[in-house]
């Protein structure tokens, strides 16, 4: 019988102890909670009463605008990117002397292109009489109709995008 009282005393002993341990959780729990309960309130206070998952769904939606908006830039700019290889953007200048009689250089031949190499040539020739315009097309850096020695210039510093002056 002595060994059936010892049996029930630390049955009773360990029964006490998870007791205990169990307490202490429910107490540490209860502690826990009343912080979050806290921090809810703040946060509720701090945003006019709504619910943090009502903040959440939010935030959601306005995330998905903001990457929709994202995603139309993103076309807006390889549209540009696309647009701006056909935009003239580079631009050279050689200016000389059309005759032997002319003292200034008054002469000189314009080169428009783009990315492409897709342009054209402009030349105006200086006379006593007036001045001679002419327009030569340049499909990919190559001209349709051959070109002067000044002519020949401005298209390489076209193609370098070199601005430059003679």
């Amino acid at each position: 019988m002595i060994t059936g009282n010892i049996n029930m005393d630390i049955i009773f002993g360990v029964l006490f102890l998870l007791i205990l341990i169990n307490t202490i959780l429910v107490v540490v729990l209860f502690k826990k909670l009343s912080h979050i309960r806290k921090s809810q309130k703040v946060l509720n206070e701090l945003f006019s009463g709504e619910s943090v998952e009502e903040l959440l769904y939010k935030v959601l939606e306005q995330q998905e605008i903001i990457s929709n908006e994202a995603l139309d830039i993103k076309k807006q700019i390889l549209q540009l990117e696309n647009k701006q290889k056909y935009c003239f953007d580079r631009i050279s200048l050689v200016r000389y002397r059309g005759t032997q009689e002319d003292g200034a250089k008054l002469s000189y031949s314009i080169g428009i292109s783009n990315e492409n190499e897709d342009g054209l040539i402009i030349t105006g020739i200086h006379f006593r009489n007036g001045v001679n315009l002419y327009f030569k097309h340049v499909k990919e850096g190559m001209p349709d109709i051959e070109l002067s020695e000044e002519e020949k210039k401005v298209l390489a510093r076209t193609k370098v995008n070199e601005v430059y002056s003679e």
